[in-house]
């Protein structure tokens, strides 16, 4: 019987990040929004791909929507 993968969590700030990133925010708005540079945003997309296991925004939000629906 496989075990089940733990739930991947996020901190505030990604959270912050997912909703802008499913609303079709850019990196330098989501920046302003949040008050980061756009390299915070940069580093903080690369560390929730690893999380997911995504190469790119568009997936990204693909496994968030996906994950999301599932609880």
């Amino acid at each position: 019987m496989k075990k089940k993968a733990p739930p991947i969590l996020f901190s505030p700030r990604e959270k912050q990040i997912i909703n802008l990133l499913i609303h079709g925010l850019k990196n330098c708005q989501i920046a302003k929004e949040i008050g980061v540079s756009d390299k915070m945003v940069e580093k903080l997309l690369t560390k929730m791909y690893r999380k997911t296991n995504t190469q790119c925004r568009a997936e990204l939000v693909a496994w968030i929507l996906k994950n999301k629906a599932k609880g």
